[in-house]
């Protein structure tokens, strides 16, 4: 089975400078299931960063919802 994901994406404004990325840090494989198991957002000028990590998943019925934690740094 083949997945096609995105590993980063940059926002740039009009001048082309760097103002946030978002980047897949790490996958993981929960039961049969690969997820991506850790995400980077930065936030460029403020130095801020958040760590998003995929826990687990759980499946109610037909609505799934995986759990996650984020972690907030700046300087």
């Amino acid at each position: 089975e083949e997945y096609r994901v995105l590993l980063k994406v940059e926002e740039r404004d009009a001048s082309g400078q760097l103002l946030r990325r978002l980047e897949v840090k790490r996958f993981k494989k929960i039961g049969d299931e690969w997820m991506i198991g850790e995400t980077m957002v930065q936030r460029i000028p403020e130095r801020q960063k958040t760590l998003f990590r995929i826990l687990d998943i759980v499946r109610p019925s037909s609505d799934p919802e995986p759990s996650s934690d984020a972690i907030t740094t700046g300087p």
